[in-house]
């Protein structure tokens, strides 16, 4: 099932995180998680989004390439910190870096 059809399907409110540091692209995630009655909070790169996961989310959408702390650092430090370790991390892509998969 997509994310969306996911954030659409119930009538709770989600409250979703966006990790992205493109404007535009920060600024459409905004728009449309608000139109789809959610609580979107927006970061324009990791070690902002990092500061911010004391608010929660319960979904997080994130970049790979951010500046500052980019996003498979961001996926370690949640790996390994005690409040966010438990939680369920899934990624699938081909990057420069190589392949990625957290699950």
């Amino acid at each position: 099932m997509s994310v969306a059809r996911e954030l659409h399907r119930g009538a709770t409110t989600m409250r979703v995180m966006a990790i992205e540091d493109d404007p535009d692209t920060r600024h459409f995630y905004e728009r449309f998680l608000r139109e789809e009655g959610h609580e979107p909070i927006l970061a324009s790169d990791g070690l902002e989004a990092m500061g911010l996961m004391d608010l929660c989310p319960d979904l997080i959408l994130l970049d790979l390439g951010l500046p500052m702390i980019d996003g498979y650092e961001v996926l370690r430090l949640l790996k390994t910190s005690p409040e966010t370790r438990d939680e369920r991390l899934s990624a699938d892509g081909e990057e420069e870096r190589g392949e990625l998969r957290c699950n």
